[in-house]
């Protein structure tokens, strides 16, 4: 059975229950739970990015927002979230762990879908270890805060990741990252900043 989500209208008020495919096609708004995780490594704050399998059938290979999915009809936000978690990177973290960081309205329209989220933004400072990443994760791989934020400014063409399961180096350029909304994108580092600042 297809997944069913909860939509929203323009000033974010539910008014139904729709399929996931339908919401896509109709251009629904609904909303996203996305985690982006932050490590310190050498003394210079990283962001984890999840490179997404390859048989993935949107953005396959790409690199995006550490954990995230789709809110599903009547889930709770932290609760979808903490599922969300699960399912990608193998971990049960408590809802005390996660920071919240806003929200932005973001749309993306493709050739087949149009797809219009409430991306509700959270941050969590995660201690190191083990990632048992679940069958939609290729790959983790943590980049430099700032060389993150230069690619994003367009300040850089590329950075250089390390992979979390394999210690191996990944060059990484715009073309290779899950496309956000500059709007996104400018409250994230903002947000990502005062986050760090703070640990």
């Amino acid at each position: 059975m297809e997944e069913l989500l909860d939509i929203f209208n323009e000033k974010e008020e539910k008014t139904g229950v729709k399929a996931r495919g339908d919401v896509h096609r109709d251009g629904d708004w609904h909303e996203t739970f996305h985690c982006w995780f932050v490590k310190k490594i050498d003394s210079k704050w990283h962001v984890l990015l999840q490179k997404r399998a390859f048989d993935k059938e949107d953005y396959p290979g790409l690199y995006d927002i550490t954990a995230a999915g789709h809110l599903e009809a009547g889930e709770g936000l932290i609760e979808g979230g903490l599922r969300e978690i699960q399912e990608e990177l193998g971990l049960s973290l408590e809802r005390s762990a996660l920071t919240p960081a806003g929200y932005v309205k973001e749309e993306l329209i493709g050739k087949d879908k149009v797809d219009r989220e409430i991306c509700r933004l959270f941050f969590y400072h995660w201690p190191g270890g083990d990632l048992p990443v679940g069958v939609e994760v290729a790959d983790v791989l943590a980049i430099p805060l700032d060389q993150l934020s230069s690619l994003m400014t367009g300040d850089r063409e590329m950075a250089v990741g390390v992979s979390i399961c394999t210690g191996e180096k990944e060059r990484m350029k715009v073309e290779s990252f899950v496309p956000h909304t500059p709007a996104y994108q400018s409250h994230l580092l903002k947000a990502l900043s005062e986050y760090v600042e703070k640990l």
